[in-house]
């Protein structure tokens, strides 16, 4: 089976399951971790199936799994914790709205993980690594430090009693407002990256994976809700009103 169709299938059939689990159950506590999951399962099974044998496609999952697991465990116990997400309260009760959701993110899983997805089509198992591997690889792995330290640093922020009330303004979030989205931007780049010496042809049309992310982060549902919400919250405070006006939205020092 061509590995676009099957990533395809695995991508979509799974989060389907996770739209039916969550419209009848009516909770979120699975939400994040469905998408997680959909990296994870999907990368794996496309390469035991495709081509095992793969070395650029086993390096290229093996970077999907440690990113899925790190990003899944935190959003799984921060959801536990929170007990609801708040960007579902309106779409919740509405299955049409709830399955446009579930269809986004499905397609975005199926579109990132397009640079490991066409390696396979390639079938270029020979393919030694180059100066875009090690690249990539160092890039993919400055990105999963910011996001890493960035969630842990904004998870014991708003668990610390002392901080009730305040917004995260330490640690990397003094230098910019959305850290982890600036490290979850640089994985997928560098994912990319890695991939380019066994993309051939498909070169050109990998990055569409990291285009995507930078595209749904800075202009859809990433920074644009979280400013939204953040200005209501803290809009008042002038402390955060001198936060927002020294510190940069998203890369330190330039925007």
């Amino acid at each position: 089976m061509d590995p676009l169709l099957l990533s395809a299938i695995l991508i979509f059939l799974l989060n389907a399951g996770g739209f039916l689990f969550g419209y009848f159950r009516q909770t979120d506590k699975l939400t994040d971790l469905f998408y997680s999951l959909s990296f994870a399962l999907a990368a794996l099974v496309m390469l035991l199936i495709t081509d095992p044998g793969n070395r650029t496609a086993a390096s290229l999952t093996l970077l999907v799994l440690i990113w899925a697991a790190r990003l899944g465990g935190y959003l799984f116990m921060r959801i536990h914790r929170m007990d609801r997400d708040v960007r579902f309260d309106d779409m919740r009760p509405n299955p049409l709205r709830l399955a446009g959701f579930w269809f986004l993110q499905a397609l975005t899983v199926w579109i990132v993980l397009l640079p490991l997805t066409l390696v396979l089509r390639e079938e270029m198992p020979g393919v030694t690594s180059s100066v875009w591997t090690w690249v990539g690889t160092l890039v993919w792995l400055t990105g999963f430090l910011i996001e890493s330290l960035a969630d842990w640093q904004k998870f014991r922020f708003r668990n610390n009693p002392l901080h009730q009330g305040r917004f995260v303004n330490a640690g990397l979030w003094r230098w910019s407002r959305h850290p982890n989205y600036l490290g979850e931007i640089l994985v997928w780049i560098g994912f990319w990256l890695s991939a380019i010496p066994a993309l051939g042809n498909f070169a050109v049309y990998g990055i569409i994976s990291p285009l995507w992310i930078i595209f749904l982060l800075v202009r859809v549902s990433g920074i644009p809700l979280l400013e939204k919400s953040m200005d209501k919250r803290y809009g008042l405070q002038s402390a955060y009103q001198e936060y927002k006006q020294r510190t940069a939205v998203l890369i330190p020092f330039i925007w």
